[in-house]
C-alpha cells in the first residue's frame, strides 16, 4: 500500500521534469538584432504597401523577405482606420524601417511622430 504513493510521486516528478525541459526549448528564439555592423549586412529590410479596405492602406515590414511587422491601420490612433493614401503608408513604413535600422526596438510610432511627418493631415481622428 505504501508503494503506490511513492510510484505516483516518482512518475509525477518525471513527467514534470520532461514538461519543464520541453517548455524551455519552445521558449528559446533567435535574437533579433538590427543596426549592428556584424548583422546589418545579413539583414535585408523592405516594405510593401497593403490595401486594408477599399480606400485605406497599411504596410508590411519585411525582414529577409518574411513579414516582420504587419500594420494594416494607422499606428497610435484609436480604431482600425488605415492611411488614406499609399504615399502616407509608404512614409510611415520608411519611418518604421529607419527606427529598426537605428536599433529602436520595438519601433513604436507615436501620434506626435505621425504629426511631425505630416501623416495626420488627411487621417480622420475619432
Amino acid at each position: 500500500m505504501k508503494r503506490f504513493p511513492c510510484n505516483f510521486l516518482y512518475i509525477f516528478l518525471v513527467v514534470a521534469f520532461l514538461q519543464a525541459c520541453q517548455y524551455s526549448k519552445t521558449q528559446q528564439s533567435d535574437p533579433v538584432t538590427f543596426g549592428s555592423t556584424n548583422n546589418s549586412a545579413n539583414t535585408v529590410l523592405s516594405f510593401e504597401i497593403i490595401s486594408f479596405t477599399e480606400n485605406s492602406y497599411g504596410y508590411n515590414i519585411l525582414k529577409n523577405g518574411k513579414i516582420y511587422i504587419h500594420q494594416p491601420h494607422v499606428p497610435a490612433m484609436a480604431g482600425n482606420q488605415g492611411f488614406r493614401t499609399k504615399k502616407q503608408a509608404e512614409k510611415a513604413a520608411e519611418f518604421v524601417m529607419f527606427k529598426i535600422q537605428q536599433n529602436i526596438i520595438p519601433p513604436t510610432v507615436t501620434s506626435f511622430e505621425l504629426d511631425s511627418l505630416g501623416l495626420l493631415n488627411n487621417v480622420d481622428e475619432k
